[in-house]
């Protein structure tokens, strides 16, 4: 009987934390997974000169969104094209048409 209560306070809610633990562990971790991830027919370019530069792969993690898009901007598909050499550019004219940016702190 009395190992019975040891086995219900202690292992029960040490199986309990350990879900819990778990449970958090798993929705960090989607969480994580969901704000890198970007759509698909979308395009990160850096900023050089106040326009889009170069086709990048992510922003720099140090640019947070702020209030001018200074390090990086994301253009649909639509909004870019593939030059003869096969890089990405975005068209000409729609430079302003970005749906995301990045903004350098320094």
């Amino acid at each position: 009987m009395n190992l019975t209560k040891i086995i219900k306070t202690n292992v029960l809610t040490m199986l309990g934390l350990g879900i819990a633990a778990g449970l958090t562990t798993v929705s960090l971790m989607s969480a994580n997974t969901v704000k890198t991830q970007q759509a698909e027919g979308q395009f990160w370019f850096e900023v050089t000169s106040g326009q889009p530069g170069q086709e990048i792969e992510q922003p720099d993690p140090n640019c947070p969104k702020l209030t001018q898009p200074d390090c990086a901007r994301l253009y649909n598909e639509e909004d870019t094209e593939l030059t003869p050499s096969n890089e990405r550019v975005v068209i000409s004219g729609h430079e302003s048409n970005y749906v995301d940016y990045r903004t350098k702190t320094m």
